[in-house]
C-alpha cells in the first residue's frame, strides 16, 4: 500500500488499541510521525494530514481535532469503528473545509433519529469511556485491514475528498460514500444540510 500525500506528512493520533494496530499496518502510507494528545495544543502546519483513529463511538476527541484542523489549516481524516460499521471520514480539509465535525455529528444524529440502528448507536455513544459495554464487540484484524484500504483513498487526496465519509459493513460487502455540507445555524458553516452524493454497494477493497 503506497499512497502519496502532496506537500505533507501523515501524523497519527492513535487514541486506543484499534488506532495503534491501524497505524502499524499503514506505516507505509506516507512518511509517518506520531502525534499525541498535545496535537490539539500544538497542531501541525498547513499541508499536513492527521489520521485520527478511535475504536468506538463517541470518539469525543474528534470534534476538538476538527476545530484545530480548521483553525490551523491541516487536513483531518478520522477513522472510527463501532458495532455497526467502519467509518473513514468525514474528511476536514483544513481552513477551507466545507463543514466541520460538529455539523457532521448533527447531521448524522438527525438522519439516524428515526431508525433502530441510530437509536442503538446513540446508546453506545452514551456509555462512559471506560465502560465495558463500549468495547464488548471488540475489533478484529479484518476491521483494521478494511479501514486501511478505505483510508488509502482519503489520505491520498484529502482536499479532493473534503467532507466525504465512507461507511462499510464489517465484512466489507457494502461500502457507501456520502458527502456532507454544513448545518444551518453553525456559526462557521451556516448553510443548509445536504447529503447530496451517496453510492450504495460499491466495493473498493
Amino acid at each position: 500500500m503506497e499512497a502519496q500525500v502532496a506537500n505533507g506528512t501523515v501524523l497519527w493520533l492513535s487514541l486506543d488499541e484499534f488506532g495503534q494496530e491501524l497505524r502499524s499496518l499503514c506505516c507505509d502510507l506516507a512518511p509517518t510521525e506520531t502525534a499525541q494528545d498535545v496535537l490539539v495544543a500544538t497542531p501541525p502546519g498547513p499541508g499536513s494530514v492527521v489520521v485520527v483513529a478511535a475504536s468506538w463511538e463517541p470518539a469525543r476527541e474528534l470534534a476538538a481535532v476538527s476545530d484545530a484542523a480548521i483553525a490551523n489549516d491541516f487536513a483531518l481524516v478520522p477513522v472510527v469503528v463501532n458495532p455497526i460499521h467502519v467509518r473513514v471520514g468525514p474528511i476536514v480539509a483544513g481552513a477551507a473545509a466545507r463543514c466541520c465535525y460538529h455539523c457532521f455529528a448533527a447531521m448524522e444524529q438527525k438522519r439516524n433519529a428515526s431508525n433502530k440502528i441510530g437509536t442503538y448507536l446513540q446508546a453506545v455513544r452514551s456509555y462512559p469511556d471506560n465502560s465495558v459495554l463500549r468495547r464488548i464487540a471488540g475489533h478484529t484484524a479484518a476491521h483494521v485491514c478494511l479501514s486501511a484500504g478505505i483510508l488509502e483513498v482519503g489520505v491520498s487526496d484529502p482536499v479532493g475528498h473534503d467532507a466525504v465519509a465512507w461507511y462499510s459493513s464489517h465484512d466489507g460487502a457494502d461500502l457507501r460514500m456520502s458527502r456532507f455540507e454544513g448545518v444551518d445555524g453553525c456559526r462557521r458553516c451556516g448553510v443548509a444540510m445536504d447529503d447530496r452524493t451517496t453510492f450504495e454497494g460499491t466495493s473498493w477493497i
